[in-house]
Parts: C-alpha cells; sequence; structure tokens
C-alpha cells in the first residue's frame, strides 16, 4: 500500500520552511504569502457552536448537533466556530461534531 497526494484543493503548493515564515513576521511578505482561513478553506462547511459545546470540544469530547443545523459536504470535514473565532477542524458522524484539530489552546 502506498500513500500519493492528488490534488491540493486550492492550496498553494509552494510551501515555506517554519524559520522562514519566522523570519517574516514584521514584513509586508508575509501579507503576501500567508492568507486567512476563511480564504484557504472557503469550500469547507463551517458550523456555529455555543458556548457549552465549545467547552466539549476543548476538552476532547464529541458534539451532538441539530440535523436541521449540519449539511454535510461529501467528505464531512467542518470547521466550527464560536461567534468570530475558529475552534476546531473535525468531522461529522452520526450528526456529532467529532473534533480532530483544536485550533485553540
Amino acid at each position: 500500500m502506498e500513500l500519493r497526494r492528488i490534488g491540493f484543493n486550492n492550496f498553494n503548493k509552494k510551501l515555506i520552511s517554519l524559520d522562514y515564515l519566522l523570519s517574516l513576521v514584521h514584513s509586508d511578505e508575509l501579507k503576501r504569502l500567508v492568507h486567512p482561513i476563511d480564504a484557504v478553506m472557503n469550500n469547507v462547511l463551517k458550523i456555529q457552536l455555543d458556548y457549552n459545546q465549545v467547552k466539549k470540544v476543548l476538552s476532547g469530547s464529541f458534539v451532538q448537533m441539530d440535523k436541521q443545523s449540519i449539511i454535510t459536504n461529501k467528505n464531512n470535514v467542518v470547521l466550527a466556530k464560536h461567534e468570530d473565532n475558529y475552534i476546531a477542524l473535525g468531522l461529522i458522524k452520526d450528526c456529532s461534531f467529532h473534533p480532530k484539530k483544536l485550533l485553540i489552546s
């Protein structure tokens, strides 16, 4: 079995090292290379979480969702938000949000 990347979706194929990124912190070049999460993940479904749901996600738990509040995309990947902040990237399974990567601490 082998793993082979077949696409990048709308991601830029030009990657930079973390050291180079950190050297650009106070540079106008940073604005050209780093894009807001909304621009990069524009085709990913976004869901809103309330305060209690955020507490569950931050403790590593999944969150039950209303069937009306989720319309899944073909791969069930979603970005969870609370107010204007992105909280986590995860999956929708059986009407529940399962966080896979926290975006805040």
